[in-house]
């Protein structure tokens, strides 16, 4: 075995301690919830896959049915951000939530209608939010108004979009689009061959 065949191997070992360790640490750390506050009644799940290996893959509804049957009547499933600490506001033995662990994602499946009404559409500004993506930051797209969770960036994004994208507002941009248009044409006119290049912004 060569030198850099040991040390790949090493980096290999390494690595996977690194992964195993993250996904443990992932699955003991439960989010800081208020003092009495705990999950909703929900299946009991297994180490790091959770709850995964009791769905069935063909027929997932199926499985969410059954945990209905044994939890009130499924209707939708939410998954939750694991650092919210967002307490559900719902009757504790009313059955209209179940939580459950899909690998390292926390889910909240809810039962009812009525409490989904309330809870996404009555108090959605508590309860919805977009997922948080730990790569958006290191890959640097988490300017990006659509990955971008609810919030006071959030809200300033959209007030920049709302005041540019308005449909009253498109007119004031006609004549820079006619200007970049005439300039294409000449363009094209000029070199045919070199189209991808007139294309770029």
């Amino acid at each position: 075995m060569s030198e850099s065949d040991r040390i790949i191997g090493g980096l290999q070992v390494l690595l996977a301690t690194f992964a195993i360790g993250f996904a443990l640490r992932r699955y003991f750390t439960k989010p800081n919830l208020p003092h009495g506050v705990q999950y909703p009644p929900g299946p009991t799940s297994l180490p790091l896959v959770g709850n995964a290996l009791a769905i069935d893959i063909n027929a997932p509804w199926l499985t969410y049915k059954a945990w209905g049957s044994q939890y009130g009547e499924c209707t939708l499933i939410i998954p939750v951000a694991s650092n919210s600490g967002t307490d559900l506001d719902v009757p504790e033995s009313s059955g209209d939530v179940v939580y459950t662990r899909l690998f390292l994602q926390d889910n909240i499946v809810i039962n009812s209608e009525q409490v989904a009404r309330d809870l996404l559409e009555h108090r959605s500004q508590n309860y919805s939010d977009r997922p948080e993506i730990a790569t958006n930051e290191l890959f640097g797209v988490d300017y990006n108004t659509g990955l971008m969770s609810y919030g006071s960036r959030w809200r300033l994004h959209r007030k920049f979009m709302h005041q540019s994208f308005r449909q009253d507002v498109a007119p004031n941009f006609r004549t820079m689009q006619v200007a970049k248009a005439h300039e294409l044409l000449l363009n094209l006119l000029e070199d045919p061959s070199d189209f991808p290049k007139h294309l770029e912004m």
